[in-house]
């Protein structure tokens, strides 16, 4: 289970990650979306909807056609079922139900907490595999409340973003382990047979793919880059917006790997940043609820040795800094075995051999 949509690279590249992580442990997957929300949910999301401010709108209703295919052609990778019967005969046709990553337990944006902690499974099915809460504190006791006991329906817990673990020691007590996002424990070639350079200028150039808004120190940073390097800018975001390029989550990954420079405020594009050995500077973002969700980028960035890339800390090491490859690799290998030890856990007798140095091939 995660969020489902056809608008979010980050989203559909850890879909396809964890697929991938447990068709090599050497399980058939699918990944369910409910067909409808319950007159119950409904009424929970209209109410939401009020109390964080939030847009019925949806990014895939700008899209352009171009885009919408795109992603398409993406999600055909990922098995995908619409599940139309009762949730409490789902146990019967599963060994085991994972939620995550991305940020499925964000109260914002949950429209059932049955669905999204698993509470139609038997507790021994349920596996919470790096989610994230996308918020650094609960204040709502409504969702306190749905949260606690969802949580507390899980035997392990791991969580994507040091806040999301503090948050969860708040709410249950308990101690979740912060793993890395399943997309790293992909392999970086793997990423790269998926991905498709239709778009890829011939010429340098520097990515942005930012969803918030810039500052003008900000922006004169970005000039500042394409007029050093001499290039061009290429722009992107989860909006389709004017001047934008038509990728999907295969082009995205392209256009990471080949860019001269990325500069962004997106978790997953300082992921694939990272992945590619590409240089990349972190934006805060503003606007929104973005200062809120920075700590899966802090998280990040602690984690890699790669806080001097976020514009702003006393750090920063400007545009043409660089993570050292070397210790980036040998950081990625110790989260790896942690992201496999923790599923060893999950699972019982589990040879986890498979994934403990990373996940290879398309399959």
């Amino acid at each position: 289970m995660t969020i489902p949509g056809n608008c979010s690279h980050g989203n559909k590249l850890q879909n396809f990650a964890v697929m991938r992580i447990y068709e090599a442990l050497g399980f058939e997957t699918e990944t369910l979306e409910c067909a409808k929300r319950s007159p119950l949910s409904a009424f929970r999301h209209f109410a939401g909807n009020i109390v964080y401010s939030r847009s019925e709108a949806s990014p895939e209703d700008v899209m352009s056609a171009e885009r919408r295919g795109a992603f398409a052609r993406f999600a055909r990778r990922i098995p995908t079922r619409t599940v139309t019967e009762p949730l409490g005969e789902l146990p019967s046709r599963y060994d085991y139900f994972s939620v995550g990553s991305d940020q499925v337990w964000n109260p914002r944006g949950i429209d059932c907490y049955r669905w999204m902690f698993l509470e139609f499974a038997d507790k021994s099915q349920r596996i919470a595999l790096s989610p994230s809460i996308g918020m650094s504190k609960i204040r709502s006791p409504y969702a306190r409340t749905l949260m606690r006991g969802g949580l507390n329906g899980f035997t392990n817990l791991s969580v994507r973003e040091d806040d999301g673990a503090a948050v969860i020691k708040d709410l249950t007590g308990r101690d979740a382990e912060v793993l890395i996002d399943p997309t790293l424990m992909i392999d970086a070639k793997t990423w790269l047979l998926l991905g498709d350079e239709r778009l890829v200028p011939n010429k340098d150039y520097v990515l942005l793919f930012v969803l918030g808004n810039q500052s003008d120190d900000q922006k004169a940073y970005l000039e500042g880059i394409l007029s050093e390097y001499g290039a061009s800018l290429v722009r992107l975001s989860d909006r389709s917006r004017e001047g934008e390029v038509d990728a999907g989550p295969a082009e995205f990954i392209s256009l990471i790997a080949n860019a001269r420079h990325v500069v962004t405020d997106s978790f997953h594009a300082a992921v694939f940043s990272l992945l590619m050995g590409t240089s990349f500077t972190v934006f805060r973002r503003s606007g929104g609820s973005g200062s809120t969700m920075f700590s899966r980028l802090e998280t990040l960035t602690r984690k890699f040795g790669a806080q001097h890339r976020i514009y702003g800390d006393e750090s920063f090491t400007g545009f043409d800094g660089t993570v050292s490859a070397e210790e980036f690799s040998l950081a990625l290998s110790g989260e790896r075995q942690k992201f496999a030890a923790f599923l060893s856990k999950c699972i019982d007798g589990i040879d986890i051999s498979s994934i403990a140095n990373g996940v290879q091939g398309i399959n």
